[in-house]
C-alpha cells in the first residue's frame, strides 16, 4: 500500500495545475463533499500505464485525472468502447467517416499505452466505476456519465463533442 497524506484543496489544485490538468471545476465539485482529500504523497503524477491501474486502489481523484486527459469526443468514444460499440456505430453516432472513428480509437489506445479496443475498455472501467456522475460531467466538460446508455437521436449533447 502506498503512503498517503491529507492535502488541502489548495494544495491539490496547485498539483493539478502543475500537471497541466484543466480540472479546476472538478476540484470545486469535490470540495462540496469534504474540505480535504487523501491523495498519494508524491510530488509528481505516477507514470504507470492506465492499463496497470489497480481497481482496488483507484480513487475518484484518480478517475478525474484519467478522464480529464481526453477531449469530450474521446470521452464519448471511451463510453462507447466500454459498452462494446463497433467502429461503424461510433462513426454513425459521431457523424464522422468510419476511418475517422478508427483514428479516434487508435489515439485513445495510444494515450493509454495499450493496443486493442478491449484493452482500452479494461483500462477505463476501474476509473469509470469509481467516479461520481457530477465529477465525470465536470471532467468531461459536460458529457453525462450515462450518455452511452441513454443516447437518442437527435443527441442533446452533440454540442459538447462535435466541432462547431
Amino acid at each position: 500500500m502506498r503512503p498517503t497524506t491529507t492535502h488541502t484543496l489548495t494544495e491539490i489544485r496547485a498539483e493539478l495545475i502543475r500537471m497541466d490538468a484543466k480540472l479546476d471545476v472538478v476540484i470545486n465539485v469535490l470540495a462540496d463533499r469534504s474540505t480535504s482529500l487523501a491523495v498519494p504523497a508524491t510530488t509528481r503524477a505516477p507514470t504507470r500505464r492506465a492499463a496497470d491501474a489497480n481497481p482496488n486502489s483507484t480513487t475518484e481523484l484518480d478517475a478525474v485525472k484519467f478522464f480529464g486527459r481526453f477531449t469530450p469526443k474521446q470521452n464519448a468514444v471511451l463510453q462507447m468502447l466500454m459498452g462494446g460499440t463497433g467502429n461503424e456505430e461510433i462513426a454513425h453516432r459521431l457523424g464522422v467517416a468510419l476511418n475517422t472513428a478508427k483514428v479516434h480509437v487508435r489515439l485513445i489506445a495510444r494515450k493509454l499505452g495499450v493496443n486493442t479496443r478491449s484493452q482500452v475498455a479494461v483500462a477505463a472501467m476501474p476509473f469509470f466505476n469509481v467516479i461520481s456522475a457530477d465529477a465525470y460531467r465536470n471532467a468531461t466538460l459536460g458529457l453525462p456519465k450515462e450518455w452511452h446508455q441513454t443516447y437518442g437521436s437527435p443527441d442533446p449533447y452533440i454540442h459538447i463533442y462535435a466541432k462547431v
